[in-house]
C-alpha cells in the first residue's frame, strides 16, 4: 500500500503570524516600505540628476535648500513614496476595513505633515553634510558634493517617516475601530477550523493503519 499523506496541520509561519498580529504588521509594513523606499530613491535619483537649470538656491519660508533641483526632487519623490505607502499598506499591512474617504483624508493630512517634516530636515541636514564634505573634501567635485548629501538627508528623514508613518497607520489612519474584535474572532476561526481538519485527517490515517 501506497503512504496515506496526513496533513501535519497549518504552516508555522502562518500560524506564528497569525498569533502575533503586530508582528505581522511590522514586518509586511517593512516590506512595503522597502518597495517605497525604491520608488522615493529611484524618482529622488533621477529628478536629482535629470533635471538642469535650476542650480539657483532655494530659500523659502520653511524649505531652505542650496539648489531648487534638490528641493523638488525631495518633494516629488516624498509624495509618491506616500501615495504608494497608503495604497500598499492598507490591504497589505493594515488590512483596513474603515472608510476609505475618511481613512485617506486622514492619511492625507499626516502625509502632509510628513512630508513637510521630511523636506525640511532633509534641507537642513544636506546643508550640513556638504559642509562637512568639503570641510574635509575639498577637491572633490561640487556635483558629487550635492548628490551624496542629498541622499544623507534623504535617509534621515526616511527613517523618521518610516517611524511616524507606522504608528500613524496603525493607531489612527487605518486602525479598525469597530472591526478589532471581529478581526480577531475571524483569525481564531480559520486556526481553530484548520487545526480541527488537521486532526481530523490523522485520525482518519491512524484508523486505516
Amino acid at each position: 500500500m501506497g503512504e496515506t499523506k496526513v496533513k501535519k496541520g497549518i504552516n508555522p509561519v502562518v500560524k506564528f503570524f497569525r498569533e502575533h498580529e503586530n508582528i505581522r504588521q511590522i514586518v509586511v509594513f517593512t516590506l512595503c516600505s522597502l518597495v517605497c523606499f525604491a520608488i522615493e530613491y529611484i524618482s529622488f535619483t533621477i529628478i536629482e540628476l535629470c533635471v538642469t537649470g535650476y542650480d539657483q538656491p532655494f530659500n523659502g519660508t520653511i524649505f531652505k535648500y542650496d539648489q531648487t533641483r534638490s528641493f523638488i526632487a525631495f518633494l516629488v519623490s516624498n509624495v509618491l513614496a506616500q501615495t504608494s505607502t497608503f495604497i500598499l499598506n492598507r490591504k497589505k499591512t493594515f488590512k483596513a476595513t474603515n472608510n476609505v474617504v475618511i481613512s485617506g483624508i486622514m492619511f492625507a493630512a499626516m502625509m502632509v505633515g510628513i512630508i513637510v517634516l521630511n523636506t525640511w530636515l532633509g534641507g537642513i541636514i544636506q546643508t550640513a553634510a556638504e559642509k562637512s564634505l568639503i570641510s574635509n573634501n575639498p577637491s572633490m567635485d561640487a556635483e558629487t558634493v550635492t548628490f551624496i548629501a542629498g541622499l544623507a538627508g534623504k535617509l534621515t528623514g526616511s527613517l523618521l517617516s518610516f517611524v511616524v508613518s507606522f504608528l500613524g497607520n496603525k493607531f489612527l489612519v487605518m486602525r479598525n475601530w469597530k472591526v478589532a474584535s471581529y478581526k480577531a474572532a475571524i483569525y481564531n476561526a480559520e486556526y481553530i477550523f484548520e487545526e480541527r481538519v488537521a486532526l481530523l485527517g490523522e485520525e482518519s490515517a491512524c484508523a486505516e493503519e
